[in-house]
């Protein structure tokens, strides 16, 4: 992936204190901006995973500020992990600084794994301010994700061999939906998208671009 970018770290003052948090601004940017959740906190998770930071470089190579953060507890975020409503607080601090610092034409949420379940249940709270939710690999056989129509669009990447999110659930589950949902698969990929990093990279930048 060639795309000239910069990447500014700085810490976000919070409740319990601070969340780490980074900024990856493009060279050449088109006034959207895309924030993203990483894996659970307690199993290694953190805004350095591999499919973090590559989301977020797709997202810069289209023209998109990227907004990546530690949850609480994690890295140089203060505060201690709660499993839901701590994490919550923090995506949403992350999501209105976002919001009154960059004005953006386009405002997209996300995350891979627990990361995508935090934005998930954000994102149902607070429709109104942004268009787009995208999950990597959702966990449905640990967390309790609830599907129903939106008024914005969904994107789902998931593999085939997701030790995490069974696909018969997870189909039969958006089955009710509205058209609005959208469900990519990547045949043959596990959780963590071992060794289909190439074909998730490809995916992302064309929903990107789009």
């Amino acid at each position: 992936m060639v795309c000239e970018f910069r990447i500014h770290h700085d810490m976000l003052t919070v409740p319990h204190g601070a969340l780490e948090f980074e900024v990856f601004t493009p060279a050449h940017e088109n006034g959207h901006v895309f924030l993203f959740a990483h894996p659970h906190p307690l199993y290694g998770g953190s805004m350095y995973n591999p499919v973090v930071t590559l989301s977020a470089k797709c997202a810069v190579q289209a023209g998109w500020t990227a907004v990546r953060f530690n949850f609480r507890g994690i890295g140089q975020s203060t505060g201690q992990f709660t499993g839901e409503k701590g994490e919550l607080q923090d995506f949403h601090v992350l999501a209105q600084w976002i919001l009154s610092s960059f004005a953006p034409r386009k405002f997209w949420i996300g995350g891979y794994s627990f990361g995508a379940w935090i934005s998930h249940l954000w994102g149902k709270r607070h429709p109104g301010v942004f268009t787009h939710w995208l999950g990597l690999a959702p966990p449905i056989n640990m967390l309790p994700f609830s599907w129903s129509d939106t008024s914005y669009k969904q994107t789902i990447i998931v593999g085939s061999s997701d030790q995490f999110c069974s696909l018969p659930t997870l189909v039969d589950n958006l089955h009710h939906t509205g058209p609005d949902v959208k469900l990519i698969l990547i045949t043959s990929a596990d959780h963590f998208f071992t060794g289909k990093e190439e074909v998730l990279e490809h995916i992302l930048i064309t929903l990107f671009a789009q």
